[in-house]
């Protein structure tokens, strides 16, 4: 009775006709009783057995979906003692961004938010705001705030281009999809984010924008960070597996990291690009990436999943292992409650006692105290700068066997562009150099880590480490790791690895294994080779860069004419014109007439 009676007053179902309303509607009870409950139940059952045949569903699945929606409205809101009902309408557009089509998508509705921040941070306030429901039409047409949904409304304290406020949504639509995906592998656990979007209100003074969710309670943990940091006293493996998901699924182009919220729920992430391009200033890229690897240690959550363990060294492996034992053996009932006990219980919904930014700041995570850390972070350790070189030291030369057997004995041949993580690795490698992992004590290096994960960005392709291999072979100074040298020198390990340097793009090696080429008499294939290291230098995006390589575009050109003169004389003369060309753009005159003259030479070779 209790339950019929909740059902009429939330308008779930419909109320107690009278006899004249229901005999004209041609309802008639099965019930005789007095009982203005019994008739209630009957007559009500009645209209939602015909209700429930109409629709094709089972009358049991219909009382649920009642009671469900019934029941809703008893839920206590924390936020009822603010009132936010009180407060004045506003009329606000809504900016949604669909992470699928990559698009926006604007609509209006109607809002009540508070006019001062109950929270704040080191670069934003938050504000208390209700919203009527654009999805439920009782909203509007009753007005219901008392039953809207409480969000989270935040604001930079300084002003800043409305474009950081749609880049900051975009950023957690990015991760909800990827969240999506990774949930669709159906792993252990599944994974989401809160919605995020944007409201703009346009009645105000300048139309300001507030970056909006759900607002949510619960216990509030940070499972891991941007620089690095595993929250390892309660061993949970889904936050973490989907980071390392979400690097594999693109392929390594991007990581979603700062896994923070309720349960797996989650809220502000952060994205790492292998480029260090786009998604704000916690966007530590390639640096950021192996900062996660360096204390992530791949389980059976991992494995489920499909993920390869990143390559570790040797020495790395043994100390993952006992890292990995040690969580293991302490995931006892008497370090869980230790960890209970140590960990402090954080709600999403600031009440008015205590302090409000201790409450909330693990709602918003890095959106709010931690801010300015992440800028400082990111400052210091971005991907693959010349700021972030390791220093210059003075190292006794290591053994050449420190170095992997592939790279003696195999070359290019073990090289394979498809690998993941060449970016990573280098940078990694710089961070074993420089003792800046997490997982190294304080002035502590590790050089035999550095060589490895060098080596293994070389074994990727990427150019910049197989150029610093190569050196180091040669006994030439590299730049990666300064200072660091091998106890002898393997010319012909070096050779072996010219080839893929030459295919990564590097201009040095392309020109030299196209003077190999030409010594021996492969005159297309050193054209070919010269094409490419053409088109690698007109793709050089500063003159600084142009004039760092020691070449130039005059003297590429003029080395390929040399190359096709025998087979294509006027291709070497039109070759050799447009050189003579951009040696008078330059006011080399002497050279742009002596180039000139060859031109007109080529030409009548293709006459004759």
């Amino acid at each position: 009775d209790e339950l019929m009676q909740l059902l009429v007053s939330k308008g779930a179902v419909a109320p107690l006709r009278t006899s004249s309303s229901m005999a004209a509607a041609g309802v008639v009870s099965k019930m005789t009783s007095s009982s203005s409950a019994s008739h209630l139940t009957a007559d009500v059952g009645h209209l939602w057995k015909v209700r429930a045949k109409r629709r094709g569903k089972g009358l049991l699945e219909v009382w649920r979906a009642a009671a469900k929606r019934a029941l809703r409205g008893r839920a206590i809101d924390p936020w009822a003692g603010f009132h936010l009902e009180r407060l004045p309408s506003e009329i606000c557009i809504r900016h949604d961004f669909d992470a699928r089509t990559g698009e926006w998508h604007t609509s209006e509705t109607i809002c009540k938010m508070e006019a001062t921040a109950f929270a704040e941070g080191a670069m934003r306030e938050c504000f208390r705001m209700k919203k009527l429901s654009q999805s439920m039409q009782s909203h509007f047409v009753r007005l219901d705030w008392l039953h809207c949904p409480n969000y989270v409304a935040k604001r930079y304290k300084e002003p800043q281009d409305r474009e950081v406020y749609f880049h900051d949504v975009q950023m957690q639509q990015e991760a909800k999809r990827l969240g999506e995906e990774y949930s669709a592998t159906h792993p252990p656990k599944p994974v989401d984010f809160i919605q995020a979007f944007l409201v703009e209100l346009p009645n105000r003074p300048g139309s300001p924008i507030f970056a909006c969710e759900r607002a949510i309670t619960g216990d509030y943990i940070k499972y891991n960070s941007n620089s690095g940091y595993v929250e390892d006293e309660l061993h949970r493996s889904t936050p973490q597996a989907f980071s390392h998901f979400t690097y594999e699924h693109s392929k390594g182009d991007l990581m979603v990291v700062d896994i923070q919220g309720v349960g797996d729920l989650y809220t502000d992430p952060q994205i790492l690009s292998k480029s260090g391009e786009g998604f704000g200033e916690g966007n530590l890229g390639a640096a950021g990436m192996a900062l996660f690897f360096a204390t992530h240690a791949c389980d059976e959550v991992c494995q489920a999943a499909g993920l390869k363990p990143f390559s570790l060294a040797p020495v790395e492996r043994k100390a993952s292992l006992k890292r990995a034992s040690t969580i293991a053996a302490g995931t006892t009932r008497k370090h869980l409650l230790r960890a209970k006990a140590a960990r402090v219980k954080k709600e999403a919904v600031a009440e008015e006692a205590g302090n409000p930014l201790a409450q909330v700041a693990s709602l918003f995570g890095g959106l709010l105290g931690g801010a300015a850390s992440i800028i400082a972070t990111a400052t210091a350790t971005s991907g693959d700068s010349a700021a972030s070189a390791p220093p210059l030291r003075e190292l006794q030369p290591i053994a050449i066997a420190t170095l992997p057997a592939w790279v003696r004995i195999e070359g290019a041949d073990a090289v394979d562009s498809a690998l993941l993580g060449g970016a990573v690795h280098l940078a990694y490698a710089k961070k074993c150099f420089s003792g800046d992992l997490p997982t190294l004590s304080d002035g502590e290096v590790d050089v035999e880590s550095a060589v490895f994960h060098l080596c293994e960005a070389a074994r990727s392709g990427h150019a910049g480490a197989l150029k610093a291999v190569r050196n180091l072979l040669r006994g030439v100074p590299q730049d990666v790791l300064p200072g660091l040298k091998l106890d002898q020198e393997d010319s012909s390990a070096s050779d072996l690895l010219l080839p893929a340097l030459a295919d990564a793009g590097d201009l040095e090696a392309l020109v030299e294994v196209a003077d190999a080429e030409k010594k021996v008499g492969n005159l297309a294939d050193a054209a070919a080779r010269l094409e490419q290291t053409l088109d690698a230098f007109r793709a050089l995006p500063s003159e600084d860069e142009r004039a760092d390589s020691g070449l130039t575009e005059t003297g590429i050109l003029e080395r390929l004419a040399t190359a096709v003169r025998g087979d294509n004389p006027s291709k070497a003369g039109d070759l050799l014109q447009e050189a003579s060309d951009l040696a008078m753009a330059a006011g080399k005159g002497k050279l742009a007439m002596k180039l000139s003259m060859a031109a007109e030479e080529a030409w009548g070779e293709a006459e004759e």
